[in-house]
């Protein structure tokens, strides 16, 4: 293990759960990062004092509350230029907000190597789906840190941590908060309610929404069910489908949650396109499984979890960039 830590510094809109992807990612990876010699700290728009916890970060440092749409923080910016020289890299974690546009204001300055993880927010299906917001996002590539477009494409691993080991506690956790599906077989849907999500494909009216499963009721939730369903029109990797996996549970998903191709090969799920009839061909074939093929493919969805998804792979990719990045350091950037 090196004697000098590489410090590393995280812009992140939130920390919130129910931020979805980027938070979660961060939490998986920072303490796998923290047992190779990297110190993370953490930077977000969220209020101060917010219990937005992630283990292994040195420090979090929450800046806001914005109450801007685009996540607008008078406070960052300065923070970032009193407070990144004493970072070797800093990671951006998605697009088309202020604490993106700043910390590559700042990095570029600063001559501070800084890397982008877009989170699936140059899909296609964005576009396709808010048109108007398309054209507010052209302007703001052209206009803020996307001109002119020069970078390095790489594609690194993604993963999330393994679960808890299973215990009888999280089945309970779970069932005592669904008390009225008593000992019914279910299949499962866990995810914030989003139409990218495609939930209206598995439910045509949903009248309310209670609150998201966490801790033992959430690995409850997925070693208690028969499979994991998620018909999304857009997933750029889809955190729960590998929590799902790693809990032995097979996944019903969409060709359009972007690990399909993975999982499907590993045999650990059925997949169709994320429309009315692609659903129900979904459920369709997974009810006509036979019983030892449905238990063939939850011993596959935990070995391709272990193979493809568990957090240390890409907390290796990352770490392996890094290491590459830094070796050809650029020169500062006068401002």
């Amino acid at each position: 293990m090196s004697a000098t830590p590489l410090r590393l510094l995280r812009a992140l809109h939130s920390l919130a759960a129910s931020g979805g992807g980027p938070g979660a990612g961060v939490r998986s990876i920072t303490p796998v990062l923290a047992t190779r010699s990297v110190a993370t700290e953490i930077v977000t728009v969220d209020a101060p004092g917010s219990d937005h916890r992630c283990p292994g970060a040195t420090a979090i440092h929450a800046l806001g509350p914005s109450r801007h749409a685009n996540g607008y923080c008078a406070a960052l910016r300065p923070w970032l230029r009193g407070e990144l020289p004493r970072f070797d890299a800093a990671v951006i974690h998605g697009l088309w907000q202020y604490h993106g546009y700043a910390l590559w204001r700042e990095a570029r300055r600063r001559g501070t190597p800084y890397f982008v993880y877009p989170h699936g927010m140059l899909d296609p299906w964005f576009n396709r789906t808010y048109p108007l917001k398309h054209l507010k996002k052209r302007l703001y590539w052209w206009l803020a840190a996307f001109r002119p477009w020069r970078c390095r494409e790489v594609v690194v691993n993604y993963g999330c941590a393994a679960p808890p080991p299973p215990h009888e506690a999280q089945r309970a956790a779970f069932r005592a908060r669904c008390p009225e599906l008593g000992d019914r077989p279910f299949l499962l849907f866990l995810g914030r309610i989003h139409e990218k999500k495609g939930v209206d494909l598995l439910l045509q009216a949903h009248a309310e929404l209670a609150a998201m499963l966490e801790g033992d009721a959430k690995w409850g939730a997925f070693r208690a069910a028969e499979a994991f369903v998620l018909p999304s029109h857009q997933e750029n990797f889809g955190i729960a489908v590998a929590e799902a996996l790693a809990c032995g549970t097979p996944a019903l998903i969409s060709d359009q949650v972007n690990i399909w191709r993975e999982v499907v090969a590993a045999g650990a799920a059925l997949v169709e396109p994320d429309t009315a009839d692609g659903t129900h061909r979904l459920l369709a074939r997974w009810a006509a499984l036979p019983t030892e093929e449905r238990m063939r493919m939850r011993a596959a969805a935990a070995a391709c979890f272990a193979s493809r998804f568990e957090i240390s792979r890409a907390a290796d990719s990352l770490l392996g960039e890094l290491h590459r990045v830094l070796a050809v350091r650029p020169p500062a950037v006068s401002a």
